[in-house]
């Protein structure tokens, strides 16, 4: 300011310019000089208002001094002030008062910096984002495919944002790219769905949010794995069978030994004995009975070409079969317990299940001749009264089917047994639940749009299975917006129909549904689809939740959060009931919750592994709460796979003994006073210890005893069902007791 002064009066000078003091006024000459000292002081005013804005503005934003700091106060005070004699400042005001301004003037300037100074001080540190890391990259090759996964990972603020993963192989002109895919930050595991000869490895790059974008943070390499791809281990198949159900040739391929699936194709051909060609048909399943189309009377077999790929190589196994001779008057067999009844028009009325139950799923879409799960046979080993079946889906006709493939009751099949044994199970006190769904489809809900229809449907299968309870397992629906889809809209009006029939009809059915689940408990499209069911009148009677599959970012302890999931379902229950009006008390809630872990290794890998030490928790925490079900997927995977780490339908992966998960969850109904146990006495199928032989099954192992008419028998062979009587089949040879 200084200079500034010195350069004016310099100017004022060189124009030779004079201020003349008359009375204690400014007196202006010819060039005005005052007044552009006036007009630069009102210029330092308002800019130094202007700066005082700024100020109160950082003030504000920064620390809540504005109201109680005095040096604050003092300086906007002074700031009015200046501003007030600055509106009336001109070249006409006595000299005095010009310097009185200017030197308030300077007097705010220096408060407006001292305080830029406390503001300077007082301003926090703003806190240093912690950048993700992921520390271990792991590939593993579990003999199908190469999966990688990530661990260690150190995210405190979880801001990891996407993963990318490169999949490289090892050759000796440099390592190449075979895989790139991007995924989000909740799939620290992924199948690469590869499996070739070689060396490979992979490299992760992640990314994670900064405060305004997303940041490439880090990569990191895996280790190495080679693969070292041998041949399938050639398949044997010892025989070919031919026989007839009245004058319908069905054909069936016995003692098939083939572990890696190397039998890619199977062409039968019937002849006659003149070796003229009848009917071919190809098949890509061994294990598959083949059905012929009728034929006159004469004598036939037919021949079979296995075609197989073990890797380097492929071959055939030709098989010629039995001879077999059909009869133009072909007489009935003998009559036995009908395994397809006619659904009775006045069902016995339903009996509810009992609170506090294990009822272990089945996969009974499976209940083929080579892996038939033997419900009462079963249950004389564990003691167990129920189970749940699945899983019914729709046929291409959008008729319910096992699987969507395999004949219900009312057309002959292979199920025709399951409905036998079902009725065995029930002549002993036990009882099953039809699940509608699973994990793959299609739903009916999804195919059939006509709700009546659909209704129908429902009711037709617990009409013929004469159903106390049916389920719906709901995997893979969607759900959109604020409300569930229409596929499940659609289900939800169908099951209000058929409750509301049933319930004129006098006929109870308790109706469930078993859904995903976290540990944290359902996600929102599960809440959506209990929310429509409920907004509909839909009386459920539970909800089970599958307590899997959470995903490497859930390795742990798989009771712990079985338990964590219950209780979180819990109080999602209480919330969704109350925001409908109606009030559950906790016991009720706790009477509609089930849980269904998965036995052994998961779907998703060894990190969520069910173990056998993981059941007496879920069980004292269900006692406690007397939760309504226990159940597990499933009857079919309890027992070994020769020990190895290998999960999949017939197996946990783990080394036990056969149904320890079974007989160990079993405690559940044995300590159950309203559970009866079963009664053994009563089973019809059963003769002085022996099963009753019986033309819907197959008796896949030799040296089978059975009885029939009197007598003891014992198969030299895989005899198939529909087969002939013991008496009349060189398959079978007396025996004695």
């Amino acid at each position: 300011m200084f200079f500034l002064f010195y350069k004016i009066i310099i100017s004022i000078y060189e124009i030779n310019t004079n201020i003349i003091k008359t009375g204690g006024q400014f007196i202006l000459n010819s060039n005005n000089e005052l007044d552009f000292q006036v007009s630069d002081l009102k210029s330092k005013i308002t800019s130094l208002f202007d700066k005082f804005k700024t100020l109160q503005t950082s003030m504000n934003l920064i620390m809540d001094i504005v109201s109680s700091n005095p040096e604050y106060n003092i300086t906007k005070n002074k700031l009015e002030l200046l501003v007030n004699l600055s509106q009336s400042l001109n070249s006409s005001n006595n000299i005095n008062d010009f310097f009185e301004i200017k030197a308030l003037a300077y007097d705010v300037e220096k408060m407006i910096f001292d305080l830029e100074h406390i503001i300077e001080v007082s301003e926090p540190e703003v806190p240093e984002i912690i950048v993700p890391e992921i520390r271990t990259a792991l590939l593993e090759d579990t003999k199908t495919t190469l999966v990688g996964s990530l661990k260690d990972i150190v995210d405190p603020e979880i801001r990891l944002n996407s993963v990318e993963y490169k999949l490289y192989k090892e050759t000796a002109s440099g390592d190449n790219e075979i895989l790139h895919i991007s995924l989000p930050e909740s799939m620290f595991r992924i199948d690469f769905n590869f499996r070739e000869h070689g060396t490979f490895y992979f490299i992760a790059t992640y990314y994670y949010d900064g405060a305004n974008e997303v940041i490439q943070s880090n990569t990191i390499k895996s280790n190495n794995i080679t693969v070292q791809l041998v041949d399938k281990e050639i398949p044997t198949v010892c025989c070919a069978a031919l026989t007839a159900f009245e004058n319908t040739p069905k054909g069936l391929l016995t003692k098939i030994t083939d572990k890696d699936s190397a039998i890619t194709e199977v062409i039968y051909t019937l002849k006659n004995t003149n070796n003229t060609s009848i009917e071919t048909i190809i098949n890509n399943n061994p294990f598959d009975h083949v059905q012929f189309t009728k034929v006159n009377e004469g004598n036939y077999f037919f021949n079979c070409n296995c075609k197989y790929n073990i890797g380097s190589r492929t071959g055939e196994i030709l098989l010629n079969s039995n001879i077999i001779s059909i009869k133009g008057n072909t007489t009935e067999p003998e009559p036995g317990p009908n395994p397809d009844p006619t659904p009775d028009p006045n069902p016995t009325p339903s009996k509810k299940w009992p609170r506090g139950i294990f009822a272990p799923f089945v996969d009974a879409a499976r209940d083929d001749v080579n892996s038939k799960f033997a419900l009462a046979d079963k249950s004389k080993i564990t003691g167990v009264q129920f189970y749940n079946l699945g899983f019914i889906t729709a046929d291409s006709n959008k008729n319910p089917a096992w699987a969507g493939n395999i004949n219900l009751p009312g057309n002959k099949g292979t199920n025709a047994g399951l409905m036998q044994d079902i009725e065995r199970l029930r002549s002993m006190g036990g009882d099953v639940c039809i699940s509608f769904g699973g994990l793959n489809g299609p739903y009916l809900n999804e195919v059939i749009t006509d709700i009546q229809d659909l209704k129908n449907k429902y009711k037709s299968i617990i009409n013929n299975w004469n159903l106390n309870r049916v389920d719906f397992d709901m995997e893979h629906n969607r759900t959109s917006g604020s409300e569930t889809c229409e596929e499940n809209k659609r289900n939800h009006s169908a099951i209000k129909l058929l409750q509301d029939e049933l319930k004129s009809e006098g006929r109870y059915v308790g109706f469930w549904f078993t859904l995903p689940v976290m540990p944290y408990g359902l996600n929102q499209n599960e809440l959506l689809l209990l929310d429509d069911a409920i907004k509909k009148g839909v009386e459920i009677e539970g909800v089970n939740i599958m307590a899997m599959c959470y995903g490497g970012a859930y390795a742990g302890n798989m009771a712990e959060q079985s338990i964590s999931a219950m209780t979180n379902l819990h109080s999602q229950l209480k919330n969704l009931y109350n925001n409908h009006g109606v009030i559950k008390t906790d016991d009720e809630l706790w009477s509609m919750i089930g849980i269904c872990p998965e036995i052994g290794i998961n779907d998703t890998g060894a990190f969520n592994t069910f173990f056998l030490e993981d059941v007496s928790p879920v069980i004292n925490f269900c006692k406690t709460k007397n939760v309504g079900m226990i159940t597990f997927w499933s009857a079919n995977r309890d027992k070994a796979n020769n020990g190895s780490e290998v999960n999949g339908p017939d197996s946990t992966g783990l080394a036990q003994e056969e149904l320890a998960f079974t007989k160990a969850f079993q405690i559940y109904n044995s300590t159950n006073a309203d559970v009866a146990p079963l009664v053994f006495s009563t089973d019809s199928g059963i003769y002085n210890g022996t099963p009753v032989w019986h033309e819907s099954m197959s008796y896949p192992n030799s040296n089978t005893r059975v009885y029939y008419n009197g007598k003891y028998y014992t198969n030299g062979w895989y005899v198939s069902a529909w087969d002939q009587p013991p008496s009349s089949n060189e398959a079978w040879k007396e025996a004695t007791l």
